[in-house]
């Protein structure tokens, strides 16, 4: 893992390394063993390294060309070394080491722009090409290894996270507007921040920046027309493993012992299964210790199920109580990331990732995403419903109604024809009904002003044979999904470890967007492709469970201490003109009393109310130290100028 930073004079003005320095000290958590930077002219690179790999003892980055031409900062971990190398062999091509950086400078020194394509892995990067006078970017297929940016016609700046853009007296921190509807509704940008001066680099994204223009393509792109057809169910399920046992090999390639965190769902124990089958067989020395949160008597106790896989695979597994954050923790975050704190959930996770950091353990092994590729649509009942497939949709819909734990998502007819329509045709449907899919509790006039309804329906359907392709799709590559990842992966990392996703492989993605839709949800079951393929690897009670514990607990409880805060009450964002202060208030009170009631449906809303209070607490935050600022100006008799 590494933090990297970089800054480029598009004037052409010599820029030396000292604006690296702030920079980089805001990534240093990123990178404790090595710190280095590298300057020529217009361009300064720095970079911040946490040795993950056995390849990173010797990676000296920013890592030169052999005819110093080039100049790369890397991070991130990349799994088709091999192929690389006989393909570098074949062109005669030179690697500056063995390290992953020189892996991928050498592919650019091979593809040149479209060298990323070929990388499969996680990474973010900058090269410096001298001759060309340009900094490229580029970012993962995924986008799981994060990289921010900043422009102006003078200077351009790139890094791993937004506080070392901010570090740089260039950058203000102006409010992105639309950025702010979004959060308080549902984030669907995937380039934009809630400041308007920092941009993200998407998945899947390459930047250029030159002296006349900074231009972002895309380098990659699934291929709809991809179907995976075999005669026999076996045959998907061996698929299935032999991606998957891959996945988790590359995963394991590591300078330290792995974490695996195990929830005793289908996802994180078919992983323990295979890292298991990897060392017994031989494909892999590295040490894997599982790392399990329980909560004897609480909604989210999951000690059963753990306990199963773990006896199963005769593995020790290291559990631990989940601490109940204050709220002055979530207050210290949004400070310190200048950002909307963590979600509740995520946070409990901080006692795992903690105690894995203690343990020895530089990587983290998750199993978020198998869900997303494997779980189904209900866009499906849409699916055949067009192909007048009425008697398997019949049945479809009955099995449903088997399983009230895992209800259908709204009334039938708008599940079988609302997906049907096109997305100008829904647009004026709403528009006639005079709904416009904006939240009733953001003012009107903030909405229109941002066009917050184009926002949070953005036309973006790729040509998928299915609607439940597109679905699947588009939720999983979208703005809130490259939040969570982000999320997740920041979150690690402030305490030391890599996080890294065995389902989050290009492999899997592909085959989990080819195989027959009947594969991922059959018979009221979901990810029954996976559940089936890993048959051997789980205990019959995971592998048929079909519910999760409820995850909108953590929620309700932190929104209970904002609500003694009196964030609902009088709510900094109503003051703004972005909301209506009566309707937070009794939104907020209709979730909590829901929740009392025992009314499950109340988890639904759980998500949008955190959202709101998560923007309330960040602008408290943001004034509290427009407020300290003042009065420090005020004793030094100082002014400050704002931008």
């Amino acid at each position: 893992m590494s933090g990297l930073v970089g800054a480029f004079a598009r004037d052409g003005r010599p820029i030396g390394s000292s604006p690296l320095v702030p920079m980089m000290a805001a990534v240093r958590h990123r990178g404790p063993d090595a710190t280095r930077s590298w300057s020529d002219g217009p361009v300064a690179l720095g970079h911040v390294l946490m040795a993950t790999l056995p390849e990173d003892r010797g990676d000296h980055q920013p890592l030169g060309s052999a005819d110093g031409q080039l100049r790369i900062v890397f991070d991130g971990r990349l799994d088709n070394r091999e192929a690389l190398a006989e393909e570098f062999a074949r062109a005669r091509v030179p690697l500056a080491g063995q390290s992953d950086a020189a892996f991928a400078l050498a592919a650019y020194q091979r593809w040149d722009d479209e060298f990323a394509a070929h990388l499969l892995g996680d990474f973010a990067l900058a090269i410096w090409n001298a001759p060309r006078r340009r900094l490229f970017c580029a970012r993962d297929v995924l986008g799981l290894k994060p990289l921010y940016y900043f422009t102006s016609p003078r200077l351009f700046l790139f890094a791993s996270e937004r506080e070392a853009l901010l570090a740089h007296p260039a950058v203000s921190r102006r409010v992105n507007d639309g950025m702010i509807g979004e959060h308080l509704s549902i984030v669907t940008s995937v380039d934009e921040t809630l400041l308007a001066d920092i941009q993200r680099l998407p998945r899947a994204r390459s930047l250029a920046a030159t002296s006349e223009a900074v231009t972002v393509r895309q380098y990659w792109e699934i291929d709809v027309s991809r179907e995976i057809r075999y005669h026999s169910q076996a045959e998907y399920g061996e698929h299935l493993r032999s991606l998957l046992r891959e996945s988790v090999r590359a995963r394991l390639r590591s300078a330290s012992p792995v974490g695996l965190m195990l929830s005793g769902g289908v996802d994180s124990s078919s992983i323990l299964g295979m890292a298991t089958e990897l060392r017994r067989t031989g494909s892999s020395d590295t040490r894997c210790d599982a790392f399990s949160l329980v909560d004897p008597g609480g909604e989210l106790d999951e000690s059963r199920y753990i306990e199963k896989v773990a006896s199963k695979h005769g593995a020790c597994v290291r559990t631990f109580t989940p601490d109940v954050f204050p709220l002055e923790h979530y207050e210290a975050a949004a400070r310190r990331r200048d950002d909307v704190p963590p979600w509740p959930n995520d946070r409990m996770l901080c006692t795992l990732r903690r105690s894995a950091a203690d343990a020895g353990s530089r990587v983290l092994l998750s199993g978020i995403w198998g869900d997303e590729w494997f779980s189904g649509s209900y866009y499906h009942c849409a699916d055949l419903f067009r192909a007048l497939r009425w008697g398997t949709l019949a049945t479809t819909v009955r099995t449903q109604a088997r399983f009230p734990e895992v209800p259908l998502p709204g009334p039938l007819p708008k599940i079988l024809v609302w997906p049907l329509l096109s997305h100008g045709t829904r647009r004026r449907i709403k528009r006639i009904l005079g709904r416009t899919g904006v939240p009733s509790y953001i003012e009107p006039a903030f909405a229109r002003r941002i066009n917050l309804a184009d926002r949070l329906f953005p036309k973006r359907e790729l040509p998928f044979p299915t609607i439940a392709q597109r679905n699947i799709y588009a939720e999983m590559t979208g703005g809130l999904s490259m939040l969570g990842i982000e999320e997740s992966v920041r979150a690690g990392a402030e305490l030391g470890v890599e996080m890294r996703y065995p389902y989050a492989d290009r492999r899997i993605m592909e085959f989990g967007m080819a195989i027959p839709e009947d594969l991922r949800w059959r018979d009221g079951v979901k990810k029954y492709i996976l559940r089936d393929a890993m048959r051997a690897y789980l205990p019959d009670e995971v592998r048929q469970r079909l519910t999760s514990p409820d995850a909108s607990a953590p929620f309700v409880r932190t929104l209970r201490a904002m609500a003694r805060r009196q964030m609902f009450e009088a709510p900094l964002i109503a003051r703004e003109g972005w909301v209506d202060a009566g309707a937070v208030r009794s939104f907020y009170q209709n979730v909590v009393g829901r929740h009392d009631a025992g009314d499950s449906s109340y988890g639904d809303q759980t998500w949008p109310l955190w959202s709101v209070a998560s923007v309330e607490l960040w602008m408290r935050v943001q004034a509290a130290g427009a407020a300290d600022i003042g009065a420090e100006e005020t004793r030094h008799g100082t002014k400050r100028r704002t931008s």
